[in-house]
C-alpha cells in the first residue's frame, strides 16, 4: 500500500509552541524562541508555529494511525511501515505524532536515529530504542519483566546485554567477563535472541511500535537486524516504522520492506502545495489566508514547498528584519518586493543555519560544536565533563583558543547554553539529561562553524583524546570508545606508527567484535596493523601485530570479505615465528574454503595444517591403512569398553586438542570430496588422538565419528555404546562446543540401533539450541534437517510438522543454509501433499519445492558423478525417498516401484543413517505389494527378501525399531502366500507398530489388512481394517489419504454410514458430502 501526497507537515523536526502575540504583550518579561521572533523595542513578538507541524499530512496520518490501530489487536500479526520523504519533508513529525496523538498509556513507543557521522557505530538506532524501551518497561508493573526473565535463558540475556547494556534497567543479570564467540553465527544467534526479547515485550496490553529514523546512514548489523525482523512472521503487536530520506544526494536508498514477510505499507512524503504553504504563513502570522497568499506564494516558490525550509525561510526573514510585528497595526507585516530579491532557501539553508548559529553567543557555540562531534543525540553530562576539563582546553591549539575563550565551562554555564540551544530551536530536550539536534541539517550546520579543515582536524584530535581518556573509566560507555578512535582516525593526526593507538585500536576492534559489528572491528583492527612498524617488532609488537591480524581476518571472513581475509591469512603464514601462532589463521583459512565449497583445497589445507602440528595423515589412504588405524585403536583400547573411557584425564595438550579440530573439519570435507577412505581414517585417528592425550572440547565428536565408523563394519552393540560415550562426555565441562555436531552423527547414525526413533527429536532441537548458541549453525541446520525426515514416520501428527517444518525454512533462509534448506524441501512438501495442500497429491510439487525442477538439476550429475559427490548422491535419494514413501502410501504400487529402481545403484552411500532403515521397510513393502498384484512376482520376492536381510541384521542387533517394523513386513510376506484370510499376524502388526509410536506405518498396516481381507472376500473383517485405517490417518492429518480412501472404496461401502472425518476444529464431517470436504481439504 503506497500513498505519494504532494504535501507535508513542517519538518522533521518536531517545533515547540511560541506563545501568541496576545500572550506576549500580556508576558512581556518572558522569553520566548529567539529564532523565530521579532522585536519591537526589545519586546519579543513571536511568530505562532504550533499548530502548522502537520499541515496537509491528514491521508498520512490516516494510513499510520490504521496501521497501529490494526497491530493493537489480540494476537494481530506484525506490520513494517516505510516513510520515504526529501530531507526536511517532516517525516520525523509524521510518526512522532503517532506517539502523542494514541498513547493511551501501556503501549510502548520507541525511537532510535541513525547518524551521518557514526555510520560504524553499531546498532545505533537500535541501542537508543532498546535503551529506551528498557526504561519504559523498568518503570510499568512486573508482568512484562516477568515474561522476558522467564523466557530468556541467563545465556540468551547475557547475549543481550553485551551488545544491548541497557536492558539492566529490568533484567536481574549482570554482564560477564567471559568472551563472547565473535563470528556470523554469534551474530545470527543475537538476532534470533534479540528477536524473542521483542516478542516476549509485545503483546495486545503492551503493543510495541519502534521507530527507526534516517535509515539512510544505517550501519550493516543494524540492516542484518531488521531485516532478521521484518522475516519473522511470529512477531505479534508490533509496527516497525522507518523514515529513510530520498535525495538525489544519498545513493542506495535502503528499502526495509524488500525482504519482508510482514504486511507492509509505505508513505511517500512530498512537498507542501501552495495552499497547505499559505495556511502555515497564515497560521504562523495570524492573519487570514487570504492576506497572506503574496507572502506564502513567495516562500512556496523560494522553498519548492519544503516545510523544514519554509521554516528557516521565515527565521531569515525575521532576522533580515523583511516581516516584522507593527505594534501601530496590531500585526505581522511583510515586503514582498524585498523578499523576491533573496536567493531560494533550498540552495542556502546550511548558510542561514550557520548565520543562526554564529549569532549566537561564543559559549552555546562552543558547547553546539562539542556536542556536535558527539552525535545527533548526546548526554548532557558527557558535555559538561569534557567543557569543564582542563585536559581539553590544553589540546585546543593557540590559534584556536580566541574561538574557544570561554573554556572551562561550569556545569552551570553548560546548562545555560544548552537551554539557550534549546530556546533558539536548535536542540530539544529528552528524558535522562539528553539532548538531540533538532534536526540533522543543524548538526551539519553546526561542524560548518569550523571553517578551516585545519580547524576541524584539531577539535577533532582535542575531543578524541579526551574522550578516549572518558572511556576507560569504569563508568564509561562503549560508544565513547567507537567515538574518540574514530575521531582520531578521522582527524589523521594520530602518529604514523604508535604502538599505544594501536592497542587503542585492538580494543575498540574486540568490542566491536563483540557486537558483531564485523565491519567496524575490521576498521580498526586494519588501522591498528597500519600504527605498527612490520620491520622491527620486538616481543610486544609482535604480539600485537599477530593479535590484530587474527582479529582482522576473522571479522573479513566473517562479512563474507574472502579476499582481505586470505591476505591477511598469508601475512600471518609468512611472518609468524612458530606454528603455535598460526592456529587462528588456519582455522580461517579453513572456514573459507568450506564456505566456498571448495572441498578440495580444505583438504589439502587440513593435511598441511596436521602435518605442521605434528599429525601427519596419509593423502590417499588405502583399505589396508584403514585396517591398520583400526586395529591401532584397538590395540589402545586394551580391551577396555567405551564406558571404561569415561573417566580420561582432560588434554594438557593444546596442539592436539587443535589437531583434533582440524582432524574433525577434514574429515568432514573428504567425505563432502566424495573420499570416504580418507573420512575413515580421519575418523580413526581422531579417536586415537582422544585415547593417547584425553578429553578435550572435540572429543565427544571423536567417540561418535568412531560409533559410525564400528556401524560401517558391522559392529552394531559397540557403535551404539559409543554414541552413548559421546554423549556422555558432553557433561564434562568445555565440551559445549561439540554438542551441535554430536548429535547430529549420534541420533542419525546409533542412537536409532537400540532406543525407539521417537527419542531422537527431542536431541536433535538440543543439538539446533546449542548449535546456535556456540556460533555452529551449519551442524544447527543439520539437527533440524534430521528431525524433519524422521518426523514423518515417527508419530508427529502432520499439522503440527508442517508448522514445525516451516519454522525451520525460515531459520535456513535466515542463516543462508540453502543446502540444507533443500534436504528439508522434499518432506515439507511430503506433508504437505498428505494435509491435501497440492494440486497432484502424487507430484512432489507445491509451495516446498518443484519436483520436476529439482531432479533436473540433479540429472546431470546424478549418472556419472555420485561417487564423488555423496552429498549430491543424498539429495537425490532424499527426493525419491520421500518420493517413494507417499506413492506407497496413495497405494501407486507400480509408480513406487520405478522410483526404487531409479536409486537402487546408490547402493551404500547413506547406509548408516537411520532415514535408510525406513527406506529399506519401504522398498521390501513395495516389492512384496507388486509379487501381490502378479507382477514378476520371482524378481520381486527376491528383491524384497535383500531388504528384509538388512533390516533383519540390524534386529540381530538389537535395533529395537526394526521388530515392529519386521511384523508388519512378515504379514505382508503371509498375505502373499496365504489366502485363507486369517490376519493374525497383521493384528500383531499394528498393536506393535501402535505401540512403538509409528502413526504412519500403523494406519498402513490397517489399510493393508483391510485389502487383504478383500482379496480373500471376507467382507466384515476387511470393513473394520479399512475403518481403523480411517480413524488412524485421520489422527494422523492425512486429508489427502482420506479423500483417497473414499474414491477408491465407493463402489464397496456406503461412506456415510461407514466412514466419517473427524474434524478437532468443528466435529465430525460426513465423507460423502465430497464438495464440501474438498473444500476443507483446499
Amino acid at each position: 500500500m503506497s500513498t505519494t501526497s504532494g504535501s507535508g507537515d513542517a519538518c522533521d523536526m518536531p517545533v515547540s509552541g511560541s506563545p501568541t502575540v496576545a500572550e506576549t504583550k500580556s508576558s512581556q518579561g518572558s522569553s520566548s524562541n529567539p529564532s523565530l521572533v521579532s522585536s519591537v523595542n526589545g519586546v519579543p513578538i513571536a511568530l505562532d508555529l504550533e499548530n502548522v507541524s502537520l499541515v496537509g499530512r491528514d491521508d498520512e496520518i490516516k494510513i499510520l494511525v490504521q496501521a497501529y490501530e490494526r497491530i493493537r489487536k489480540r494476537n494481530a500479526p506484525a506490520e513494517i511501515c516505510l516513510v520515504r520523504g526529501e530531507s526536511g519533508s517532516g517525516k520525523s513529525v509524521l510518526v512522532e505524532n503517532l506517539r502523542r496523538v494514541e498513547k493511551k498509556g501501556r503501549e510502548f513507543f520507541v525511537m532510535g536515529k541513525y547518524n551521518q557521522y557514526d555510520q560504524d557505530r553499531p546498532y545505533g538506532g537500535f541501542v537508543e530504542a532498546t535503551a529506551e524501551l528498557s526504561f519504559s518497561v523498568s518503570e510499568i508493573d512486573d508482568a512484562v519483566k516477568h515474561v522476558v526473565n522467564e523466557s530468556l535463558t541467563s545465556e540468551e540475556i547475557q547475549l543481550l546485554l553485551s551488545i544491548m547494556p541497557s536492558i539492566n534497567l529490568f533484567l536481574p543479570l549482570t554482564l560477564t567477563n567471559e568472551p563472547l564467540e565473535t563470528n556470523e553465527q554469534s551474530f545470527n544467534r543475537f538476532m534470533e535472541v534479540y528477536r524473542k526479547f521483542l516478542r516476549c515485550i509485545c503483546s495486545e496490553e503492551h503493543p510495541l511500535v519502534l521507530f527507526l529514523d534516517d535509515l539512510q546512514w544505517v550501519d550493516d548489523v543494524s540492516r542484518q537486524l531488521i531485516d532478521s525482523i521484518a522475516k519473522d512472521s511470529k512477531m505479534r503487536n508490533f509496527l516497525l516504522i522507518g523514515a529513510v530520506r530520498q535525495d538525489p544526494s544519498v545513493s542506495g536508498v535502503y528499502d526495509l520492506t524488500s525482504e519482508s514477510v510482514l504486511y507492509s505499507s509505505e508513505i511517500v512524503v512530498g512537498a507542501l502545495s501552495k495552499q497547505h504553504v499559505n495556511i502555515i504563513v497564515s497560521r504562523a502570522t495570524l492573519r487570514p489566508p487570504s492576506e497572506t497568499e503574496n507572502l506564502s506564494a513567495v516562500i512556496y516558490h523560494k522553498t519548492g514547498g519544503n516545510p523544514y525550509f519554509a521554516i528557516q525561510y521565515l527565521d531569515m526573514l525575521l532576522r533580515e528584519e523583511l516581516l516584522s510585528f507593527s505594534f501601530s497595526s496590531n500585526r505581522w507585516e511583510w515586503d514582498v518586493a524585498s523578499i523576491n530579491s533573496l536567493t531560494n532557501v533550498s540552495d542556502n539553508v546550511m548558510q542561514i543555519l550557520v548565520r543562526k548559529i554564529e549569532s549566537l553567543k561564543m559559549d552555546v557555540q562552543v558547547a553546539l560544536i562539542v556536542a556536535a562531534y558527539l552525535g545527533f543525540s548526546f548526554s548532557i553530562d558527557v558535555v559538561e565533563r569534557i567543557l569543564e576539563s582542563t585536559d581539553f582546553l590544553k589540546s585546543i591549539p593557540n590559534f584556536l583558543k580566541d574561538k574557544f575563550w570561554p573554556l572551562p565551562m561550569s556545569k552551570r554555564d553548560t546548562h545555560k547554553a544548552m537551554a539557550e540551544a534549546s530556546r533558539s530551536g536548535l536542540v530539544d530536550v529528552l528524558p535522562e539529561k539528553k539532548f538531540k539536534f533538532s534536526h540533522d541539517r543543524v548538526q551539519q550546520s553546526v561542524l560548518s562553524t569550523l571553517h578551516e579543515y585545519e580547524e576541524r582536524q584539531c577539535v577533532q584530535t582535542a575531543l578524541g583524546t579526551i574522550l578516549l581518556g572518558m572511556s576507560q573509566r569504569e563508568d564509561s560507555e562503549d560508544w565513547m570508545l567507537f567515538a574518540a578512535v574514530d575521531l582520531l582516525l578521522d582527524s589523521n593526526k594520530a602518529p604514523a606508527v604508535d604502538i599505544e593507538f594501536s592497542k587503542t585500536c585492538l580494543q575498540a576492534a574486540n568490542m566491536a567484535s563483540n557486537k558483531a559489528a564485523f565491519r567496524s572491528a575490521a576498521k580498526y583492527a586494519d588501522a591498528g596493523i597500519s600504527r605498527l612498524d612490520l620491520d622491527d617488532m620486538d616481543e610486544e609488537r609482535y604480539d600485537l601485530w599477530l593479535e590484530l591480524s587474527n582479529l582482522s581476518a576473522e571479522m573479513h571472513f566473517s562479512r563474507g570479505d574472502f579476499v582481505d581475509s586470505n591476505r591477511l591469512v598469508g601475512s600471518i603464514l609468512q611472518r609468524s615465528r612458530t606454528v603455535d601462532d598460526c592456529y587462528r589463521a588456519n582455522r580461517v583459512s579453513m572456514n573459507t574454503y568450506t564456505s566456498l565449497e571448495d572441498w578440495g583445497a580444505a583438504v589439502e589445507c587440513g593435511i598441511c595444517v596436521l602435518n605442521d602440528l605434528g599429525v601427519p595423515t596419509l593423502r590417499n589412504p588405502s583399505k589396508l591403512n584403514i585396517l591398520a588405524t583400526l586395529m591401532k585403536s584397538k590395540w589402545l583400547l586394551k580391551g577396555r569398553k567405551p564406558r571404561d573411557l569415561e573417566d580420561l584425564l582432560p588434554m594438557d595438550n593444546p596442539r592436539m586438542a587443535e589437531a583434533l579440530f582440524f582432524l574433525g573439519s577434514t574429515a568432514f570435507c573428504s567425505w563432502m570430496k566424495g573420499d570416504e577412505n580418507r573420512c575413515t581414517f580421519l575418523c580413526l585417528k581422531m579417536f586415537i588422538l582422544t585415547i593417547e592425550y584425553g578429553i578435550c572440547t572435540d572429543s565427544p565428536y571423536a567417540f561418535a565419528a568412531y560409533g559410525m565408523c564400528m556401524s560401517h563394519i558391522g559392529e552394531y552393540t559397540l557403535a551404539y555404546e559409543y554414541g552413548r560415550l559421546a554423549i556422555k562426555t558432553l557433561e564434562r565441562p568445555g565440551t559445549e562446543k561439540a554438542i551441535a555436531k554430536t548429535m547430529v552423527v549420534v541420533h542419525s547414525y546409533l542412537n536409532y540401533l537400540r532406543k525407539p526413533i521417537q527419542e531422537s527429536l527431542k536431541p536433535f532441537l538440543y543439538g539446533y539450541t546449542s548449535g546456535m548458541r556456540h556460533g555452529d549453525v551449519v551442524q544447527a541446520g543439520y539437527c533440524l534437517r534430521a528431525r524433519a525426515c524422521i518426523g514423518v514416520v515417527a508419530g508427529v501428527r502432520l499439522t503440527e510438522h508442517e508448522r514445525e517444518l516451516l519454522g525451520f525454512r525460515e531459520f535456513y533462509k535466515e542463516f543462508k543454509q540453502q543446502a540444507t534448506m533443500a534436504m528439508q524441501a522434499p518432506w515439507l512438501q511430503l506433508t504437505q501433499n498428505l494435509l491435501g495442500k497440492a494440486e497432484n497429491v502424487l507430484v512432489l510439487t507445491g509451495d516446498a519445492m518443484d519436483e520436476e525442477e529439482t531432479l533436473n538439476q540433479l540429472k546431470p550429475s546424478a549418472t556419472t558423478r555420485f561417487d564423488r559427490n555423496p552429498s549430491l548422491a543424498f539429495r537425490f535419494y532424499n527426493v525419491h525417498y520421500a518420493k517413494r514413501t507417499l506413492l506407497y502410501t496413495f497405494g501407486e504400487f507400480e509408480m513406487a516401484d520405478d522410483n526404487r529402481k531409479q536409486t537402487a545403484r546408490l547402493g551404500g552411500e547413506t547406509a548408516t543413517l537411520h532415514s535408510k532403515l525406513y527406506d529399506f521397510v519401504f522398498c521390501c513393502l513395495i516389492c512384496l505389494a507388486m509379487a501381490r498384484k502378479g507382477k514378476r512376482v520371482r524378481y520381486h520376492k527376491q528383491q524384497a527378501n535383500v531388504y528384509h536381510k538388512e533390516l533383519m541384521v540390524r534386529a540381530e542387533h538389537g535395533c529395537v525399531n526394526c521388530v515392529p517394523l519386521l511384523s508388519l513386513i512378515s504379514a505382508e510376506k503371509r498375505a502373499l502366500k496365504d489366502k485363507s484370510g486369517d490376519a493374525a499376524l497383521y493384528r500383531q502388526a499394528i498393536a506393535m507398530l501402535g505401540r512403538s509410536g509409528f502413526r504412519l506405518f500403523k494406519a498402513i498396516a490397517c489399510e493393508r489388512a483391510g485389502e487383504y481381507m478383500l482379496e480373500c472376500n471376507v467382507t466384515q473383517g476387511s470393513h473394520e481394517y479399512l475403518q481403523q485405517a480411517w480413524n488412524e490417518f485421520n489422527d494422523y492429518g492425512a486429508l489427502a489419504k482420506l479423500r483417497q480412501m473414499q474414491e477408491k472404496y465407493h463402489g464397496i461401502y456406503t461412506f456415510s454410514e461407514c466412514f466419517r472425518l473427524e474434524s478437532r476444529s468443528s466435529g465430525k464431517l460426513k465423507a460423502h458430502n465430497l464438495e464440501k470436504w474438498n473444500q476443507d481439504v483446499r
